[in-house]
């Protein structure tokens, strides 16, 4: 049998505090999703419908994607503890989408928050767990 590497309770930590400053980035707006959008006319003027198209320039799917992968290691080397941490923090993360609103004629920039599910929706963040 061979034998399973094991992650350093030390590395465990590092990466824990990697996340855990990433996350906060997020929660202060300084890790954001750009958004911007157009109507789209395909099914004839009154049916006109607004589409809104979200852009990753901060790398943050990359930085959920590592969180996940962290995860995942962290099950198979039965940390669950620190597993289920990382899970429910990034379960829960809105990430805010910044969305230019003088492009198109409005006053004040417009915030909406986008999740996981919203991104994996949109083709920002492919995750396989």
């Amino acid at each position: 049998m061979v034998p399973v590497a094991r992650m350093s309770d030390e590395f465990v930590r590092e990466k824990l505090d990697e996340i855990a400053e990433w996350i906060k980035e997020i929660a202060d707006g300084k890790l954001y999703l750009e958004e911007s959008g157009y109507e789209d006319f395909s099914s004839g003027y009154w049916d006109r419908e607004w589409i809104n198209v979200y852009e990753d320039p901060l790398g943050i799917s990359s930085k959920i994607k590592t969180g996940f992968t962290f995860a995942k290691d962290c099950l198979k080397d039965r940390k669950y503890k620190e597993m289920l941490y990382v899970l429910d923090t990034l379960i829960e993360l809105k990430i805010e989408a910044h969305f230019e609103a003088e492009l198109y004629g409005y006053e004040d920039d417009d915030l909406t928050y986008i999740d996981i599910e919203n991104m994996v929706s949109e083709g920002l963040l492919k995750i396989d767990l």
